[in-house]
């Protein structure tokens, strides 16, 4: 699918940031965006939790949202191979991709993998920072 025309061809991805919320007036501003333009409903971010936005300059482009991982999941918890017991004392140390919106008018070619990269760059740092353990296992 090639990018809608927005005429940001030429933008610089170099210059795009991302960082998390600050305080609740941005929290509240990230949900109410979110709400608006993601294709799924939007109920909040549940357990240890973590919203990303992207900026070029102050202008914010991209959300990123981060939240506890799911209890059970085959796939994911065959793969690790933890005990239960394991699963009980680590699970808190897998987080999930639960939102990801590029806003309306910043669809450019590269944009969500340049922002989404830049989430994950930071995102053990940021958990440790906000909620005092590092992220082990990112699920997008």
């Amino acid at each position: 699918m090639e990018p809608l025309p927005t005429g940001l061809g030429d933008l610089d991805l170099h210059a795009v940031r991302v960082r998390p919320t600050r305080g609740a007036r941005e929290h509240r501003q990230w949900d109410r965006l979110v709400a608006r333009h993601h294709y799924l409903s939007f109920d909040g971010l549940f357990g240890k939790a973590l919203r990303h936005v992207a900026t070029l300059g102050e202008t914010w482009i991209a959300l990123v949202g981060w939240q506890a991982a799911a209890l059970k999941l085959g796939a994911r918890d065959r793969w690790i191979g933890w005990s239960a017991q394991q699963k009980l004392r680590r699970l808190h140390l897998v987080i999930q991709n639960s939102r990801f919106v590029i806003l309306p008018d910043w669809h450019v070619r590269n944009l969500a993998s340049r922002v989404l990269g830049l989430s994950l760059r930071r995102l053990s740092d940021d958990m440790l920072a906000t909620h005092g353990f590092p992220v082990l296992l990112a699920e997008a």
